[in-house]
C-alpha cells in the first residue's frame, strides 16, 4: 500500500529518519571552517558538531594547537549544550605533549562555558583512537560526561537524553 509520499508503508521509518537528518542539517550553522575540519553549530539543540577531515593527517603541533584554539574560542563565543564531535576521519595522532596542552590549556576554557557532555564518534585509525581516549582520560578531560559511539544519530540521541 502506498503512503502519502509513494513510499511503501515498510520504509516509512527510513523516510523519516532521513527527513529527520536533512532537518538537523538545515538548522546547523557552520562556525568555523578550515582545510582540517568545519565547525557547525546545531542552533535549536545548541550541538556544537567539529568534523575532522582526511587531510587531518597532514597536520603538525602548530597547526593543531591553532585549531584547538579556535574550536575553544567557537564554543566560548556560542557556549553550546554538547559536543557531538565526528572524528572518523581524523589521522592524526595525539602525542603525550598535545595530549597535556590540550587538557591544560583548551579544556579548563571549554568547562568555563558549562559544556559537560561530550559525544564522540571514533575514527578507525587505532592510534588517534587511542590518543584520543586518553586526553579524555586526563584531569580536566575526566570532568566532561563523555561517551565514545559509532552512529552519529545514536551519539545525538544520547546527548538529547
Amino acid at each position: 500500500m502506498e503512503g502519502l509520499i509513494g513510499c511503501r508503508r515498510s520504509n516509512a521509518p527510513q523516510t523519516s529518519l532521513k527527513i529527520n537528518q536533512l532537518l538537523n542539517y538545515l538548522h546547523m550553522k557552520t562556525v568555523y571552517e578550515s582545510e582540517f575540519w568545519t565547525i557547525k553549530l546545531e542552533e535549536d539543540t545548541k550541538i556544537i558538531r567539529p568534523s575532522w577531515f582526511d587531510v587531518s593527517s597532514k597536520m603538525n603541533a602548530d597547526i593543531y594547537k591553532k585549531e584547538m584554539l579556535k574550536y575553544t574560542e567557537m564554543v566560548e563565543t556560542y557556549k553550546p549544550y554538547a559536543a557531538l564531535i565526528d572524528l572518523r576521519t581524523m589521522y592524526f595522532a595525539l602525542n603525550l605533549e598535545l595530549q597535556e596542552w590540550t587538557n591544560t590549556t583548551c579544556f579548563p576554557r571549554i568547562l568555563a562555558t558549562g559544556l559537560r557532555r561530550v559525544a564522540i564518534i571514533m575514527m578507525s585509525d587505532f592510534v588517534a583512537q587511542l590518543s584520543i581516549e586518553q586526553v579524555m582520560d586526563e584531569n580536566k578531560g575526566q570532568e566532561f560526561q563523555t561517551k565514545f559511539f559509532d552512529d552519529v544519530d545514536k551519539a545525538k540521541a544520547w546527548i538529547l537524553s
